[in-house]
């Protein structure tokens, strides 16, 4: 689950088919207080969503939660988790990413792209001796 150490007790996990996917961490990349950074396997064709999870110990300084989703590098959906609204913390799924098409606001199930590596090259190189 993705922690960031500016609000503790906010996690996020990424569901695979309804599984949690498994995680891993860039060990070029450290976390910084607001903004943690994971990946996961693709699965060419699987649905996936996003679940995060806020406790009621959640300390939130008196402040709302802005959550932003950016995938491949573009935003797919952000929303405010109001204070008043969340108090006694709880789940939030992210189903869908969100887009506007000719001026009207449009759902679409997040589901993985089908993955093309492209051509295959071998090269054998000789063992020197």
């Amino acid at each position: 689950m993705a922690i960031i150490s500016s609000v503790p007790g906010v996690e996020v996990e990424v569901r695979v088919n309804g599984e949690r996917a498994e995680e891993y961490m860039d060990s070029n990349q450290d976390d910084s207080d607001n903004k943690a950074i994971r990946y996961i396997e693709a699965i060419s064709g699987a649905r996936f969503t996003i679940h995060c999870t806020i406790s009621s110990s959640c300390d939130r300084q008196g402040k709302d939660i802005y959550v932003k989703i950016i995938l491949d590098g573009e935003k797919i959906k952000g929303m405010v988790l109001f204070l008043n609204d969340s108090k006694e913390g709880g789940t939030l799924d992210i189903n869908y990413a969100t887009s506007i098409h000719n001026g009207q606001l449009t759902g679409a199930p997040m589901v993985f792209s089908e993955l093309d590596f492209g051509e295959t090259h071998l090269i054998f190189v000789p063992m020197p001796e």
